[in-house]
């Protein structure tokens, strides 16, 4: 099985003009993200150039399928918790973190691959794997940041909670609770429209 990496002519002056309009939308909306976009682009470029050939290797193999989906977890992992920690920073959230990723993606896939939903080689567990960590990575990057936000923001009912005898977690519920769901919302949306978008 070959992997192709190259970039062909019109990718070398799309990307480029891509980026340029994200750049240039950003500067007239005012979103400040001019930086990010190249940075993000040029770190793209040399990501899945090193990526594919890995991938190329990865899919020739079920082992190598399997420590490629347990690297994507560690830097979903790690890109989850760098994401957080700009809403507020909570010891030990890397574990946190880990654990919310871990325990919906790896449940799922063990679901559909051990009783043979999809076929049990590296072709389908690998972008299988990658799908569903994404997944997991995007709904804990967002609940984690929209719940620590309106627990920092509601931090005084929080307190009011505790001082009628409301036990720590059943305070952090009441206040955060109700957003913590709006993480879902994209996904619920994608499976929603599967096919029609």
């Amino acid at each position: 099985m070959s992997f192709h990496t190259g970039l062909g002519w019109a990718a070398v002056v799309v990307l480029p003009l891509l980026v340029a309009l994200g750049v240039g939308a950003s500067r007239y909306a005012g979103l400040r993200h001019d930086k990010g976009i190249v940075t993000a682009a040029l770190r793209a470029v040399v990501q899945l150039a090193a990526v594919g050939a890995v991938v190329g290797v990865a899919l020739r193999h079920t082992l190598g399928a399997i420590a490629f989906v347990l690297l994507m977890f560690v830097v979903a992992t790690v890109t989850s918790t760098r994401r957080i920690q700009h809403t507020v920073r909570v010891p030990r959230q890397w574990a946190y973190c880990a654990a919310s990723i871990g325990g919906g993606a790896f449940v799922v896939l063990l679901l559909l691959i051990l009783p043979g939903v999809v076929p049990r080689n590296p072709a389908s567990i690998l972008p299988m794997g990658g799908i569903i960590v994404g997944g997991a990575m995007t709904a804990t990057t967002l609940a984690g940041r929209r719940v620590l936000s309106e627990y920092r923001n509601r931090y005084g009912e929080f307190e009011a909670g505790l001082s009628i005898g409301l036990l720590q977690p059943d305070a952090f519920k009441l206040v955060a609770g109700p957003v913590a769901g709006d993480a879902l919302l994209p996904a619920l949306d994608q499976t929603r429209t599967v096919g029609l978008v």
